[in-house]
């Protein structure tokens, strides 16, 4: 788990733009978050050299590319080269099919983008940090 002392480098992958300031903003008022945002799955996976402590992650990315990478590529390639990145999947994905196989995958926090997505978000940050 992260610890309060250090400053904590967190990556949100969000092609919202919108809720992706929104993200911004709410992160950069923790103190101890360097938070840095990225609009597409690609654009994030070739700055893993940044070695994110906790990466927000959508699922639905770049809906206007139909080559564009989903959240559970995403994830899966953060497992493999930043294993120790914490990663939190925030979407407004319904799909119990989607959502299922994220938890097969591994991810154990998934949040749906709704009007408690902030405040339980801000419950998993405390325990981050």
């Amino acid at each position: 788990m992260l610890k309060k002392e250090k400053i904590y480098n967190v990556c949100v992958v969000e092609d919202d733009k919108f809720y992706l300031e929104l993200l911004k903003s709410y992160l950069s008022a923790r103190p101890n978050f360097n938070v840095t945002c990225f609009t597409s799955g690609e654009d994030f996976i070739l700055n893993l050299g940044l070695k994110p402590d906790l990466v927000i992650l959508d699922y639905l990315l770049d809906r206007e590319n139909p080559y564009a990478m989903n959240g559970r590529n995403v994830y899966k390639i953060i497992r493999n080269l930043s294993p120790n990145s914490d990663i939190i999947v925030v979407s407004a994905q319904q799909s119990a099919e989607v959502v299922f196989g994220l938890v097969q995958e591994g991810v154990r926090n998934y949040l749906m983008k709704d009007k408690q997505t902030f405040h339980e978000l801000g419950q998993l940050l405390d325990e981050y940090a």
